[in-house]
Parts: C-alpha cells; structure tokens; sequence
C-alpha cells in the first residue's frame, strides 16, 4: 500500500502548483467575475454584452448570436447555483472560476478568462470543461519573439515531455493494478514509472507552469476569425440543465463534427452516465485521445471507472484532468474523494494539504484538516481559520468531537457552547470592496462567506465577505444548513420521480443534493420517501457514501421491512469496497447496526476489522458487550407478562423475573399520562448481575441502566423492589415508550430529560444550581453532547440541563407542553422544530427564556412518591451470587444513570 500511494502521490505533485499557507483572497480579477455572475442571473446573457474585451473571439461571431453563445457555455440562469471556486496563483489576476450546479443535478466548471481594459475588467473568453484546454497563450510576457531555429527544439522537448507524461501515467496504473496482484511486478513497474517521471517533470520544469498560459492579445484577435460557435447546442444546454428527460434521445440536427460536436457528445455522455448507459459513455469517451486535452474528458474517464468499481483507474484520470488545467481547486477536492473511495486514506490527505497550500477559500477543507490536528494548539489554529471562513451550528462541531480540548476546558475558547443563539458575526473586511448586487437580491454574510440569492439562482463566495453591500445580513452560523435543507426538501419531488441511480453519485454537485434530501427526509420521519430515494443503490456502487446505506437500512427498518435492512447491512458487511476503504468509523457504525438486528457474530467481525485498522479500546470493549447479549440470548431463563419478556440469569428462582415484571407492567400504567403509549408493543428486559454488568458493559458505578432497543438492567438477586430501585426500571421503561411514541424520532435530550423527571426519587438536580451560566449548555449542543461526547463531565452536565429544560417546558407550558413536544416528533418535527412550534419563537428564544426562568429557581427540585412497590418500605437486596449489588443511591452525574452505546450512522439508540 505504502508504494503504490507513493505512485499516485508523486504524480500529483508534478502538476507543479505554487504554495501558500495561507487563505487567498479574493483578487481583483475574480472580484470582477462575481459582478459579472451576479449580473448574469439577474439579467442573462445581455448584462454581458458590453463586458466583453475588445479581442474576445465571442466578439467575431455575428451580432444576434453572442447572447445564445454565452448562455450556451454558461447555462440558463434559472435554478443554477453558482460557487467561486480558487484557481491556482498563477490564473488569480487572469481568470475565476465558478462551480456551476443546474435544477437537473448536472454541473459545469466555468472559466471565465479576464484582461484589464481602460482600467475596468472586461471577459476575454468563455470556456468551459467540455471545451480543449490547450489554446494560444492568452496574457503574453513581454518579451522577444525568438527566431524559428529557436524554437525547435522548445517543441520537441514539449512532445516528449508530453509523451513521457502519458507513459508515465500508462506504468502507474499498470503498477496499481498490478500491486495487489503480483507485489514484485508490480514495484518493477512503479520504479519504471518513477524514472519516466522524473525525466518528464524535468522537462515540464523547462517549460514552466502547464497550467499558467500566457499568449498575446494579438495571438487571441488572430484566433478570433475561426471562433467555433456553440450556440447551436442551445435547446440541448437547457433541456441538460433542466432534466425531467431524455434530453438528446438522439443527436438529429445537431453538429456532427467540429468542437459543436464533441461537445454535444460529451453533454450526451454526461447524462447517459447518470442513466447508467455505461456502454455508450465509453464509446463515446473512447472517441477521445488518451490522454485527453478536454478537461470533461478525463473527468467522465474518472467517474466511469469509479462506476465500474476501478478506483486506480479513476485517480489516474483525475490526474490527467488536472495536468490538462486550469488549475482550480474544486477538482482536487473531488479528486480527494476518489482517493479515499479507493482506500488511498494516505494520499487523500496530501492532497488536502495541497488545497491548503494553493490558498483554498472552501472552509470544508480547514474543519477537515482541524480533525486530523495532533495537538490542542494545531487544532486551535485550523479551527479558528475554518470558523472565520464560514462558521457552522455548534452541534456539527459537537458531533465531530474536535472541541473537546478546545472549548469545555479553556476560558478564551472562541465557540461557546452556553450563548442561547448560534454564532452571528461578519469578517472585518465586510464591505470594503463591494460590489453591485441587482435589485431584489439578498445577501447574506457569515464569517467570510458572502451568501447572494438573485431570482431564483444562488452565488456563493467563501471568502468573499468584502464584497458584499453595505447593509448585507449577518447571519447566524446555522442559516446555510437551514437553507441547504430547504433547497434539499425542494429537491425531493424531482428525485422522488425518478430515484438516482449509483452513476448519479459521481458528480459532487447531486451526490450532495441526494444526500442532502435523503438526511432531511429522515429528520422529518419521512421514511418511506428515504426507501424510495434510495433504491437504486447497491453495496457493490463505489461512489454512493456509505451513510446512505445506513440511511436505508434505518428507514427499511422503520418500515418494519426488518429482513431487508438486515439483508442490506450483511451486504454491505461482504463488500470488497468497504473493506478497501480502510474506513474504521464506518466499520464501527456497520458493526452497531448488526449489533441492533442481533447478528452478534458478523457485528463481532466487523468490529475485529476495524481494530485492524485502526486499534481502539472501544472497539474491545463491545465485542465484549455483544458476546454478553450472545449469552443473554442463549443462556438465560424467560418469564414473560402481557407487555414484557424478561431474560435472567438461569441460576435464579423466578420471583426476580416475577417481582420486576409486576414493577414494569406497573410503571407502564402510570407513565400512561406523561408518555402516552396506547399501542404498547412488547419489550425484551434484560436482568444481569452487577458486577458483570459494571466490567462489561459501562466500566462505571455511574451507569445503572441501558436501554437501545432491549432494556437492561443490573438488577440480578433483587427481590424487593425499593423507590430507588424502582426509579432505575421506570428510567428504562420510558425510553422504551419515548420510542414507541414518536416512532424512534425523539432527540436524546428531550429521551434523557423526560426519563430522569418520570424516575420516583426524592430529588432532581436542578441545572442553575449546579453551573455557572457559561458552563449551562445550550438547547441547541444537548443531543450531540450526549451522542457524541466522551468526556463524563459534559455527560453528566447535558443530562441534567436535560432534565431543567423537561421541568422548564412543564412550568411554561402544563404537562400537555410534554405531551405536545411528544406528537411534533411523532408526526416528523426536528429536535428544534419541534419546541419552535411549542413555544412560538425560534429555539435561541426559547433558550434565553429558559435561562431568563432558571435565574429565579435555584431551588433542587422535590418529588412526592406516588406509587410503592417494596414489600416493607426498606430496601431489601438478595445476593445469592454475582457480588454486589447495584448502588441503591441516585447518581447524580448521570442523572439516574442510563446508558447508551455509542451511536454511530444512524445505528438506534
């Protein structure tokens, strides 16, 4: 593995990029193109007739025609989202670029080309992926025109170079395909390749940057005469950013021949790939040279391949796509993702350190590169410069468990997780170098990202917070998640219609749309629509992220279709392209999910191969706990009542099983009016000994209970049932009817706080008596706290805010306020929606009248005990064997002490 990473790794570093450390900012040139990209959603083609540079080949074509041009290479405005994206150093006063993302799913890389002129910007050219990127220099040095002789031999060192090039990249996907086979051959074939590389990277050393043209003004006005015209591919370029339909059932009418007909070949294969006609792709990409000069060439080789489950074959084009530039670095964040779809972890990660180095502006690559930070002062740095590119909501943070160091512990952290409102702030330079926004548009800013919504178009630009208006909204760090789930939810019907194949998840722009709409399906509790969206995908696909599937198999499990989950997880456990990712989280998170369905041994499997890869005390632990719930279920005795099957320890009498089920059946009645639960669906308890229960499956005194589908008790050689006692079995048996209530839909907090409230102890906690207010977690940040957190200090502290909150929600609003929070969950309301709805104003509301409330009860809040099921009103404990028993005393820290194994993917708590 070592050597073939060392293969791709080498080939990427020739493509000779220029460093940078440091965030770039918005140049000159690319200001200009965001003026011209604003001005083309709001006014099409037309806002850039006067914009053109005098020698633009655009300007050769007839009069009537430039508009269709231009639209032709950019798109329809309508629906289109277009995103600034960095272009290497050596293009930043000569070009932008823009991701372009159309209503059908398909995307485009826009270029547009810059020169100065009477001191304004004006467009030199427009091109686009599907267009050669060899052509004239565009900017010329000023410099001598050698004489010929001179010349001579420049051109034969570029054929070579380039000819070495392609050798080059032929040895290495040989040696990468022959290093899992013949591991001799193939290190023979890498250090072939390496020697043609080396002599090709000299050579294109002598030329300069492959990707940084110049070329004079005069070469591109001699260019201009034989300007080929686009704008016959009109209708198909709409119909293509449209979608619903076969666009181009044929090619009747359109140009055959000339770069009209390539390109209409390539739109053609583009969206045959995303219909799976992968046979006419690659007749068509086969057509092309290889390597080829047309950037959307290779980009289809890449994605073809990566189909095809070929993911060497699929970095080898992504490379080629990159040699053939312009640089940018959106392509490398794709070529990213097919590294690590290929298993080369290594190389996705010097390839995110190259995003850095050419000045990225895309947050998403600092978080990214926070989470692999190996001390509290390097995560502190990358974070901090995330963050002020483009904030996120607290709870992402939260769940990526990046902060702990960072934030709970340190008195000038940056993130504060007690402010009742998410983060607003803009970057110091907001406005300085703004532009023209069009009348009606909106604008946003957050951090250093500028948000502009025209129409019904979108333009994004990280980093461009200075270019915003005056008077641009600041918004709050969770606005952009809450758009993009209202684009997602917009998005559902189309895909609905017709579910996208795997070979629609090869384009970055719809796999984040389909995923996008399938997690905001599954907030909503809309798990029918999550099947439907997704089933056309298969374990075998190489590109469909992996939280897809465990999306499905929750949602087929929800559907009560519980052998096709389980059919699709075992699957997915014998696919050969999980196992090639090396992806130890998603291993851990496949192993939780056949945990929940009891496939013990193939759960205990997966969790041996994720310590392979990368070794963990967790991971011994729940193989562990799962040959504990084996045990459970092969070696206990059963007693069941009318809503409980209760598993005991077979050296027991019954009077424990007949005891504690007269306890449930119980505290099932008098939970009616807090959880109602008219359709009660059986439960399997659980009851083992302490001691094994305290070493195998907490390691702790603090917790006392756990319930993820099955209740579990260490209640082995109890007979007589004291209020304390009692108070573990009802903590339980409420999130079991939570459950059941709100169809497994209820956020963990509102599961913890509700649980601990309904538990019969003489005292709960009171939050403001315990924490200062800047220790008080937010609403907000309770449930990744509680998923996510290892630290049993925070834990402990969201269980018991958890439970101020449940006692906040009963003074405000009755106990109905409860029952209320408990039918917006079950009818499919988010963890926040859902107390907006209650309260009437948004979460960060609710939050400050919590606190507003908490500052005038400080008091611990008292119980009656209403219901006693002890013989004699003392604790009484049978031990005939297994050691001690549980501590009869509340703790405190836990809350009543329940329980839950790591939730990882979608796995049920």
């Amino acid at each position: 593995m070592r050597v073939r990473v060392a293969v791709v790794g080498f080939f990427c570093l020739l493509a000779g990029m220029t460093a940078s450390a440091e965030v770039r900012p918005v140049s000159e040139a690319e200001r200009a193109a965001v003026q011209f990209a604003a001005d083309y959603l709001h006014r099409g083609p037309e806002a850039l007739l006067d914009k053109l540079a005098a020698a633009s080949p655009l300007r050769s074509l007839p009069a009537p025609t430039i508009p269709l041009e231009i639209e032709t290479r950019l798109g329809p405005p309508a629906g289109a989202e277009w995103e600034l994206v960095t272009v290497v150093q050596a293009l930043q006063d000569k070009a932008a670029a823009f991701q372009i993302s159309y209503p059908s799913g398909l995307d485009e890389t826009l270029f547009f080309e810059l020169v100065e002129e009477g001191g304004a910007w004006k467009i030199a050219d427009l091109r686009i992926m599907a267009m050669p990127s060899a052509r004239p220099p565009l900017f010329p040095a000023a410099a001598p025109v050698r004489p010929q002789p001179d010349h001579a031999p420049r051109l034969a060192a570029d054929r070579i170079a380039a000819w070495s090039a392609l050798v080059a990249v032929l040895l290495a996907g040989a040696a990468l395909f022959l290093m899992r086979r013949h591991g001799v051959l193939g290190r023979l074939m890498y250090a072939a390749s390496l020697a043609v590389v080396v002599a090709a990277g000299a050579m294109a050393l002598t030329r300069g940057e492959r990707i940084a043209v110049t070329a004079t003004a005069e070469s591109v006005a001699q260019s201009a005469s034989s300007q080929p015209s686009l704008a016959p591919l009109l209708d198909m370029r709409r119909a293509l950013a449209a979608g619903g339909a076969d666009f181009a059932t044929n090619l009747a009418g359109k140009p055959q021949g000339g770069l009209a007909g390539d390109v209409a070949r390539l739109w053609r294969a583009q969206w045959d790939l995303n219909q799976m006609k992968l046979a006419e792709v690659k007749r068509t990409l086969d057509s092309f040279p290889a390597p080829s000069e047309v950037p959307l060439v290779e980009v289809l080789r890449a994605r073809l391949a990566l189909v095809e489950n070929k993911p060497e074959t699929a970095v080898v084009a992504y490379q080629n796509a990159i040699n053939a530039g312009p640089g940018r670095d959106s392509l490398w964040q794709e070529m990213t993702q097919a590294l690590l779809a290929g298993g080369f972890d290594e190389m996705a990660k010097k390839n995110l350190t190259r995003l850095i180095e050419v000045g990225s502006r895309e947050p998403a690559v600092y978080y990214a590169r926070a989470s692999l930070a190996s001390t509290a002062e390097e995560l502190d740095a990358e974070l901090r410069k995330a963050w002020d590119l483009r904030p996120v909501g607290r709870d992402q943070l939260v769940q990526s468990g990046m902060l702990w160091s960072l934030v709970r512990k340190r008195k000038d952290a940056f993130i504060n997780l007690s402010d009742p409102h998410e983060p607003r702030f803009a970057s110091p330079a907001t406005a300085r170098r703004s532009i023209d926004v069009p009348p009606g548009a909106a604008s946003r800013v957050s951090g250093d990202y500028l948000h502009l919504s025209i129409g019904s178009g979108q333009l994004s630009v990280p980093g461009g917070a200075a270019l915003a208006p005056a008077g641009a909204e600041q918004v709050g760090a969770d606005e952009w998640r809450r758009l993009a789930e209202e684009r997602a939810l917009q998005d559902v019907a189309a895909l609905l219609e017709s579910p996208p194949a795997a070979a629609s998840y090869m384009q970055p722009a719809l796999r984040q749309r389909i995923t996008q709409s399938a997690q905001a399906l599954a907030l909503r509790n809309r798990w029918a629509d999550v099947v439907k969206l997704t089933d056309e995908v298969s374990p075998k696909s190489e590109f469909v992220p992996t939280s897809l599937f465990f999306l499905r198999a929750e949602a087929l499990q929800r559907m009560k279709r519980h052998d096709d989950a389980k059919r699709l997880l075992l699957d997915l456990a014998n696919s050969p392209t999980l196992m090639r990712k090396r992806d130890a989280y998603s291993l851990e998170a496949l192993a939780e999910m056949l945990s929940s369905f009891d496939v013990h041994d193939g759960a205990i499997r997966i969790f041996e191969r994720a310590r392979r890869i990368r070794p963990s005390p967790y991971h011994d632990v729940r193989i562990t706990q799962i040959s504990m719930d084996q045990k459970l279920a092969r070696q206990y005795e059963t007693y069941s009542t009318p809503n409980f099957e209760i598993h005991y320890p077979n050296e027991l009498p019954s009077g424990l099983a007949i005891a504690l089920g007269r306890v449930l059946e119980g505290e099932l009645a008098r939970l009616q009016s807090w959880i109602p639960v008219p359709d009660f669906k059986p439960v399997v308890v659980n009851v083992v000994w302490w001691q094994d229960f305290k070493s195998i499956y907490t390691g702790s005194e603090d917790i006392l209970g756990f319930y993820n589908g099955k209740i579990t008790l260490p209640l082995a050689g109890i007979y007589d049932f004291h209020p304390r006692i009692v108070a573990l079995v009802t903590h339980e048996l409420a999130h079991a009817m939570i459950a059941q209530a709100t169809n497994d839909h209820a956020p963990r907090w509102f599961h913890e706080g509700v649980a601990q409230r309904v538990s019969m102890v003489e005292y709960h906690a009171n939050a403001f008596n315990m924490y200062d207010d800047e220790k008080l977690f937010a609403v907000s940040v309770l449930d990744p706290v509680l998923r996510s957190s290892r630290d049993p200090d925070m834990i402990g502290a969201a269980y018991i805010v958890s439970q101020t909150v449940i006692r906040f929600i009963e003074a405000r609003y009755g106990p109905q306020g409860i029952r209320k929070l408990l039918a917006s969950y079950a009818g499919g309301g988010t963890a926040m929606d859902a107390i907006a709805d209650l309260a009437g104003q948004g979460v960060g509301e609710f939050n400050a009248a919590f606190r507003q409330w908490g500052q005038a009860e400080r008091r611990v809040f008292e119980n009656t005990i209403p219901v006693r099921y002890d013989a004699s009103g003392e604790q009484t404990l049978t031990r005939p064997r297994g050691g001690e028993a549980p501590p009869a005393r509340q703790r405190g820290t836990m809350g009543g002490g329940t329980f839950y194994p790591r939730k990882r993917g979608g796995a049920k708590p």
